[in-house]
């Protein structure tokens, strides 16, 4: 707006009093006597130029297009999809990547997941947007109080005009809008007594600055707020494997080293009809013979299996399961679907009687097993079967047989070591022990003696790491056929090493003092790991049948609730914007004279929102209007102030003096 102009053209509302009565206040009275109220009508009209309203029309756009580019910005890079385990982060919040998220190496040594929240950077311009472009709408909607005050003057309806006091609030609130502005306006709307009547735009104009300064401070209120809040997390999403991205989990018999059980060939040029482990008397012995089980790698792979030393396979424990399981387990996966192998076993003590003559009868098998001869005196595995208990000195069973569940007979057999291992006590009274002692030789020989149930099964798992932890569930668990059953007791063959029986009773000896329950389930749980161990080189890897990988990423999280708000402000000020530019495009009023494009309504704003045109108006021509006072009213008649307010420029007789105004009252309102 041309403000040269305005100023140039003080005291058009002129003397005239119909059309300005309260011009000793607030307007000129050095008008040109052509331009009185009535000549004004006569003039040509002119709506409000686009041109001033076009910086509340950006200011809408600005608002309203920052405000959906932070929702679209967010919206585009919000995360779609994650694993139900985070749900947490994700109520009441929008989560979004907004850039790649960084490895970064803290002095401590962790890692850390770094990203930038552009969400911040916009919340925090629109704050600044809305404080720099807010006088943009309030001036526009001055205009709209001018129109108004000219409709009344149009009318000559003297309630509708504003008093002095009234005026000079105006120009608080529309020229130098802020907390002090409101307040005041509000102590003087909220008296009840020597008060004037209040039009009703100036009601409106107070409503209007008033929601406009909320959605200013509100503005602040909300970035903070979300300041505050917003945070970058780490989320984790689901992504199904291919099927060349599969882990290797499974196992299965490896068929090429272990096609199923094989004849028992104990002596050269004999064939049994019975049958043994696949790799039972098949690999040379330095003496020539076929009298051992496999070949010295797999003794050897078994021996770290056994020992969990094996870089290729490890035994876990699901339940009192043991299964067979990769030792590198993939990590950050969830749903992993996989077939493997199972051994579950249950031991307890024998129930066998000794005699007088160094021996033990076990009287419960058939034949009966017993140890009589100091060769017996050994630690050793058997072999019986579950259903009629008959033993197998050889190890070997019929094709097709029931072998599954089978039994094992273990002995442990200690010579006197009280210096290394401790026996239960009263071990005479606790099942399973028995006592020889050759007084012959005046050796004390130590023996426990237990029975052992082996279930085999095929194991179907579902694996994942989405705790932090490994997790096996969905356990499901079927009989393994005759062949793979087989395959599995490989520890328990005739002639596997000693190697997994001295592994027992080695892991065993810190527990021989234990009650006999605890005792039993230390010894079924190292039998069930110990024979899947032993066994483990006869099989091979497959991969797992289905599954996702964890992906990790981190984002952005923006809870909803200070989201909401910044952008319900942004939106909110734009909506206002908009809706003074568009009021102001039917606002219209006369030409001034002697201008071609400047409207008494933008001579009217200029009054209300700039202080050069209001002075100028004050101060025109060779006579000053006085300068009263007209916020008395403001201040009771006791208050210091009033007095001190009172003190201006007066026009006398003898000229413009500085001194105590004594007048008591104008337009009817009382000052004390």
């Amino acid at each position: 707006m041309d403000t040269k102009n305005i100023r140039e053209q003080s005291g058009l509302l002129g003397e005239d009093q119909p059309f300005n009565p309260y011009s000793e206040t607030e307007m000129s009275s050095e008008l040109n006597k052509a331009a009185s109220f009535k000549s004004l009508l006569l003039y040509k009209r002119k709506h409000l130029p686009w041109v001033v309203t076009l910086p509340t029309i950006m200011t809408g756009l600005l608002n309203a297009g920052l405000a959906s580019f932070f929702l679209g910005w967010l919206l585009s890079h919000r995360v779609t999809s994650h694993i139900l385990a985070d749900d947490g982060l994700f109520r009441n919040a929008l989560v979004a990547v907004e850039q790649k998220g960084q490895l970064v190496q803290n002095i401590d040594g962790s890692v850390t997941l770094e990203t930038r929240m552009y969400g911040l950077t916009l919340s925090s311009i629109g704050v600044q947007l809305i404080s720099l472009s807010i006088s943009f709408p309030i001036t526009l909607f001055a205009a709209w109080v001018s129109a108004s005050w000219w409709n009344g003057l149009q009318q000559n309806r003297v309630e509708a005009l504003p008093t002095p006091i009234q005026y000079g609030l105006l120009v608080k609130l529309c020229g130098i809008s802020g907390f002090m502005s409101v307040f005041e306006t509000s102590r003087y709307i909220s008296r009840k007594s020597g008060r004037a009547g209040i039009p009703s735009f100036f009601i409106l104009t107070f409503i209007v600055i008033c929601i406009t300064l909320i959605l200013r401070h509100t503005s602040s209120i909300a970035d903070t707020w979300l300041h505050t809040t917003a945070s970058t997390i780490i989320y984790r999403s689901s992504v199904p494997f291919t099927s060349s991205e599969l882990p290797s989990m499974g196992s299965v018999i490896n068929t090429t080293l272990c096609p199923g059980p094989v004849y028992d060939i104990e002596v050269p040029g004999y064939q049994s009809s019975d049958f043994s482990n696949c790799l039972h008397a098949i690999g040379d012995s330095p003496a020539g013979g076929g009298d051992e089980w496999g070949s010295a790698f797999e003794i050897d792979q078994g021996n770290l299996a056994l020992n969990n030393r094996s870089s290729i396979s490890q035994v876990v424990f699901v339940g009192d399961i043991a299964v067979l399981v990769p030792k590198e387990l993939p990590s950050l996966v969830d749903g992993v679907y996989f077939n493997t192998f199972g051994i579950q076993t249950q031991c307890f003590p024998t129930i066998c009687e000794d005699d007088s003559n160094h021996s033990i009868f076990c009287q419960s098998f058939d034949p009966a097993w017993n140890i009589s001869t100091s060769f017996d005196y050994s630690t050793s595995i058997g072999q019986y079967n579950i259903t009629d208990r008959r033993t197998s000195q050889a190890g070997t069973y019929p094709m097709d047989s029931n072998i599954n569940p089978y039994g094992a007979l273990l002995k442990f057999f200690w010579r006197a070591q009280p210096d290394t291992v401790t026996f239960p006590p009263n071990i005479s009274a606790a099942p399973g022990w028995y006592r020889i002692e050759v007084k012959t030789d005046s050796n004390l020989y130590t023996f426990y003696i237990a029975e052992c149930k082996v279930n085999v099964y095929d194991i179907s798992l579902v694996y994942s790491t989405l705790n932090g932890e490994l997790s096996f569930d969905g356990l499901t668990s079927n009989p393994s056929d005759f062949n793979t059953t087989s395959a599995l007791l490989a520890g328990m063959d005739s002639m596997y090493p000693d190697t997994f029986i001295n592994f027992l009773q080695t892991t065993l000896q810190p527990y021989l003092t234990l009650p006999q329950e605890t005792f039993s389930s230390v010894l079924s749980r190292n039998m069930s790991a110990g024979l899947l161990a032993v066994a483990s080189p006869l099989l091979e890897q497959r991969p797992a049948l289905n599954g996702s990988s964890i992906i990790v990423q981190s984002a952005s999280r923006y809870p909803l609730a200070p989201l909401g708000l910044v952008l319900a402000v942004l939106y909110s000020y734009a909506f206002m914007a908009f809706a003074l530019a568009f009021i102001s495009l039917f606002l219209s009023s006369p030409l001034l004279p002697g201008t071609s494009n400047l409207t008494l309504i933008e001579l009217m704003q200029a009054r209300l929102t700039n202080p050069l045109a209001n002075m100028g108006d004050h101060f025109s021509g060779t006579g000053y209007q006085p300068l009263t006072a007209s916020a008395l009213d403001l201040f009771p008649s006791e208050s210091p102030l009033s007095r001190r307010l009172r003190f201006g420029l007066v026009r006398t007789d003898e000229g413009m003096k500085f001194e105590m105004d004594n007048a008591g009252t104008v337009n009817d309102e009382k000052w004390d």
